[in-house]
């Protein structure tokens, strides 16, 4: 039985696959640091969408996208994180939107990374932009912790299958689908810039364009290029994570702290295992960053329960790492659960 995360991919595929315009679509490595599988994270980026200058010019209509990534993660192949981007209330006019987050950071765990695209034509007064709005919401919830990914992914897919479906009812299409699959190489996945543009090769040659900053130019000038409707999405990869905001993890902490305080050992016990067990099992780390960051975790709450830090303080995760740095990856090699949990007396 398919679920509607494989009905949304196969949908656009279709449109890809169908597409009567014709379509230029390249990818432009940006000579980043490569990544290779279980040893960093890839973030995926909306760096510019535009409508060509003949639809911009009416204030009542404005670009909007739908994105898919497909990926191995939590040890699951094919796993589908859709989303949906619209401009914000009140900037729904013509112009450029760029850089807009469409994935969380997330774990390479190697493998090909696919991705689908669909760029749409909206009329600021369609009761379309209201769904868009409403998907949009749940798409913002595929957030760390991603434990909970697939029932989050599974009903934005279903919303934005809703309002595909009622697109082809009203005889419309997106003005332009796009798939592609990025595959490491022998140094790791590559960082870049994805371009899809509707144009013929007359209109736009290979080698007549690139991304500079994010944006679609003309080799020769440097100059963005403007009238055509096109998408630049960015993928983004990085050895070390640049966000650790981990709010389920900082309660946890919180409240560990508290039962220290109030000398309520087992409760103590209890929640610092629980805390690291999270941790440990985490999908939205490496493993490596799982046993640096349950180690920095223990030795704060470890420290602060013997007393070296009995002041009230809030603590966090980030804040931890921002402080103290996360422990080396060779010290932690062989740091086990078991190991973990033995409490410091």
């Amino acid at each position: 039985m398919s679920t509607p995360a494989d009905r949304l991919w196969t949908r656009v595929k279709e449109w890809w696959s169908s597409k009567s315009e014709p379509l230029v679509d390249a990818f432009f490595a940006d000579g980043g640091a490569p990544v290779r599988p279980y040893r960093g994270y890839l973030r995926l980026w909306l760096s510019e969408m535009s409508l060509a200058q003949d639809r911009r010019s009416a204030t009542d209509r404005y670009p909007a996208l739908q994105a898919s990534v497909r990926l191995s993660f939590a040890g699951s192949p094919g796993t589908v994180l859709p989303t949906v981007i619209r401009p914000p209330q009140g900037q729904e006019g013509p112009g450029i939107r760029r850089d807009i987050p469409l994935t969380a950071l997330l774990p390479y765990a190697g493998g090909t990374v696919d991705l689908q695209v669909a760029l749409l034509d909206v009329a600021g007064n369609d009761d379309l932009a209201m769904a868009l709005d409403i998907v949009g919401e749940f798409s913002s919830l595929l957030t760390p912790p991603l434990s909970t990914v697939a029932a989050v992914a599974g009903k934005v897919a279903n919303g934005i299958n809703r309002i595909d479906e009622r697109m082809e009812a009203g005889g419309q299409r997106p003005v332009l689908a796009l798939q592609r699959s990025l595959t490491a190489d022998a140094q790791g996945l590559q960082p870049g810039h994805l371009v899809g543009a509707l144009a013929t090769t007359g209109e736009l040659p290979a080698g007549s364009f690139t991304v500079s900053h994010g944006r679609l130019v003309d080799t020769g000038s440097g100059e963005p290029i403007a009238g055509l409707d096109h998408l630049v999405l960015r993928l983004e990869v990085m050895p070390e994570r640049d966000d650790w905001r981990f709010p389920e993890w900082d309660v946890l902490i919180g409240q560990a702290q508290e039962a220290q305080l109030l000398g309520q050992a087992d409760r103590f016990q209890q929640i610092r295992a629980d805390v690291l067990t999270r941790v440990v099992l985490s999908a939205d780390l490496t493993p490596d960053d799982r046993r640096r960051v349950a180690r920095l975790i223990r030795d704060e709450l470890d420290s602060f329960s013997l007393g070296a830090a009995g002041e009230e303080r809030t603590v966090t995760v980030g804040g931890l790492v921002e402080t103290h740095g996360l422990p080396d990856a060779m010290t932690v090699r062989d740091l086990d659960m078991a190991a973990l949990l033995i409490h410091a007396e």
